[in-house]
């Protein structure tokens, strides 16, 4: 099927322009996430799929999967399990699935070595297959973990048919599958030619990150973002390259990057003595590599540690600690404009710290920051703020599309925790327009496609206003959820040479019950298949329920506007469209009442929507107003031809015909012919 796709990804309230943050960072933070807990205590299953496919050379040329790898498996903790698949036309298991202990880390540094770019082709649903090998097995404790790093899109063949029903495979049946049983799907793309889609897809339905990397040397830091939204990991705060470990502190964990090979790293410890690779000390684990250096420190001191080193923003400090900051996890995905909920505790010894006296000697501060590391928004709360041990916050609506990382710190005077969790914040919907031919007459495939799992997607609805070139109107009814595809869509059919403006109405309810309204208007050209101009959703006003306040405050109100778009007049005529009532499906021509008057949207209830199918059919002229105005200068026409044609026929009559003579005697008269 030869199909021409339009798209554009749709934010909230801004189109998405940018690359998504470094991958390195989500490499660095996901590693962490896990290597913060003793063996016992985890349960984590991290599996990772790489890509070996020939494009690999060019995107890859330095082979830098290799140290990125390497450190996720120097990362993960004693007891967890772990395994490393490659995939290019077949898929290989370069490091056997098993428990991780200090020999399998040493035999996954040997056989990562051998990751090269030799592949054919890239099986990305193959490599899903042998890496899920135990779906079928009963449910268990752990959360298992797909990271799945490819730089191109499914291709399995030289036929692309091939290829589109692989992938069509992937989306139909693995990912609901794998959904389903509880595999999370973290996903880094590493070029522009990647199938964007598809890595999304696959991350946002599983719950998993979704990453794109703008080079090679991104991928450290997103494999370790993608650990640490796999288990977010317990650390102490690392400041000008200081940190405070207290006394419930076990064993802690610096990861200190370089950007040398011969960069040094040392640590100074509270009693001023200086440890470094060559002298670490009693029970130390010291690793260094070109990039980074490992330093893990049983029963550490109790005091401040300053590392003597470069200061970098991705060195990290993790803890393995009887008293714990639990935050609560939130959904990678979030759109623009979310709210989330969020809640912190602590406990010791896995018991929960409800002692007033205690919790108001903590202070915490809860950030927002941007992938430049720039604070968005913050709050601060003091102990006395905790009720039952628990203390509540509500973030401001998110700001633009983006990748953020949430920042949870607590200070207790004598100890230090931190938390970090990486949020991939997208426009809630993307809308497009695909042109499909070669199946009968030509058409266009609208689709409405939801970007975040904070939607219910079955109590969400969808209208649409199409007008056509000539004018006409043509308005959709509720628009029925595609379930298998995930998606809402209608066909525009009997198309015709010329601009369709298309006014798009969804009416959204988030999985906690609370509705809001996103519009978008879509313009496209026929023939030629082209955007003419780029959609601009616009969000609606989010009802409040009876707990959340109707008046946002003034930084809020804000950040939930729309950016402006460049909309051309068309687009300007159809904003009063925006407004879409549930109407069935008929054609109405168009008039200066309804471009300039918004009709009522009434979607809820069913009376109202059979109402507005009367109002719309009784709208419905029989004849449209050029072709009446046709027939009545035709008439006037043939009324003016009469006229004149009997004006002749008095001239002909009266003026131009001999005055009779008087009427003779019969004989004189034949006398007179006679002589003649």
């Amino acid at each position: 099927m030869p199909a021409r796709f339009v798209h554009r990804e749709m934010g909230g309230f801004a189109l998405i322009g940018t690359v998504l943050g470094s991958i390195r960072w989500v490499v660095v933070m996901a590693l962490l996430a896990l290597s913060g807990y003793t063996a016992g205590a985890m349960g984590n299953d991290v599996r990772m799929l790489i890509d070996i496919s020939g494009s690999m050379k060019a995107n890859d040329p330095d082979n830098l999967r290799v140290p990125a790898v390497e450190l996720m498996t120097d990362l993960l903790p004693d007891g967890a399990k772990a395994g490393v698949w490659t995939f290019g036309q077949e898929v290989n298991m370069l490091v056997p699935y098993g428990t991780v202990n200090e020999l399998w880390r040493k035999r996954a540094r040997e056989r990562i070595k051998q990751i090269n770019s030799v592949g054919l082709y890239t099986n990305i649903g193959a490599v899903l297959d042998k890496a899920s090998f135990d779906r079928n097995d009963p449910a268990t404790d752990s959360e298992r973990n797909l990271i799945l790093l490819t730089d191109g899109m499914v291709d399995v063949s030289k036929e692309k048919a091939a290829d589109a029903e692989a992938r069509e495979r992937i989306l139909s049946q693995q990912l609901p599958e794998l959904a389903g049983r509880g595999y999370r799907i973290h996903t880094i793309a590493l070029s522009e030619n990647s199938d964007r889609e598809l890595m999304d897809t696959l991350a946002i339905d599983s719950g998993g990150l979704s990453s794109r990397a703008s080079s090679a040397q991104d991928l450290t830091t997103l494999f370790l973002k993608a650990l640490e939204q796999a288990e977010p990991v317990e650390e102490v705060p690392l400041k000008d390259n200081r940190f405070l470990i207290d006394s419930s502190v076990d064993e802690f964990t610096l990861l200190a990057f370089k950007s040398s090979p011969d960069d040094r790293v040392q640590l100074r410890s509270p009693s001023e003595a200086v440890i470094d690779r060559n002298q670490p000390g009693e029970g130390v684990r010291w690793y260094a590599a070109p990039g980074y250096e490992l330093i893990t420190i049983p029963q550490p001191y109790e005091g401040e540690w300053l590392l003597q080193s470069q200061e970098r923003p991705d060195n990290r400090v993790t803890v393995v600690s009887d008293f714990k900051m639990e935050v609560s996890r939130l959904s990678p995905n979030a759109y623009v404009g979310e709210q989330l909920s969020l809640e912190v505790g602590f406990t010791e010894s896995g018991q929960p710290l409800k002692d007033p006296a205690l919790l108001e000697l903590i202070a915490l501060g809860i950030e927002l920051r941007d992938g430049e590391g720039e604070i968005v928004s913050q709050a601060r709360a003091a102990g006395s703020e905790f009720v039952n041990g628990i203390f509540k916050h509500r973030l401001p609506p998110l700001p633009d599309p983006g990748d953020y990382e949430l920042i949870v710190l607590a200070d207790g005077q004598t100890f230090k925790r931190e938390q970090r969790q990486p949020l991939s914040v997208r426009e809630p919907f993307l809308f497009r327009a695909n042109l499909v031919t070669g199946q009968g007459p030509d058409r266009f495939d609208v689709e409405v496609v939801p970007r975040t799992q904070s939607i219910d997607r079955g109590a969400t609805e969808v209208f649409a206003r199409v007008i056509k070139p000539d004018g006409t109107k043509q308005l959709r009814g509720v628009i029925t959820l595609d379930a298998e595809a995930r998606r809402w869509s209608f066909p525009i059919e009997a198309l015709v040479r010329g601009e369709y403006q298309i006014n798009l109405k969804v009416s959204a309810v988030t999985q906690e019950g609370k509705p809001f309204e996103v519009t978008s208007p879509l313009t496209l050209s026929y023939p030629e298949a082209t955007l003419l101009t780029a959609p601009v959703a616009e969000p609606g006003v989010e009802i409040a329920s009876p707990e959340q306040p109707t008046d946002p405050e003034p930084a809020q109100v804000e950040e939930l506007q729309a950016e402006p778009g460049l909309l051309d007049e068309a687009e300007k005529t159809a904003e009063s469209d925006t407004d879409l009532p549930p109407e069935a499906d008929t054609d109405i021509p168009a008039t200066d009442s309804d471009t300039q008057t918004a009709e009522p949207a009434e979607p809820s209830s069913p009376e109202g929507q059979a109402e507005a199918e009367e109002a719309g059919q009784a709208e419905e002229p029989g004849e449209p107003e050029e072709e009446s105005r046709l027939w009545l200068y035709i008439a006037l026409a043939l009324a003016n031809l009469l006229v004149v044609v009997g004006l002749v026929f008095v001239y002909l009559k009266f003026i131009r015909e001999p005055k009779p003579a008087p009427a003779p005697a019969d004989e004189e008269g034949e006398d007179d012919r006679d002589s003649r």
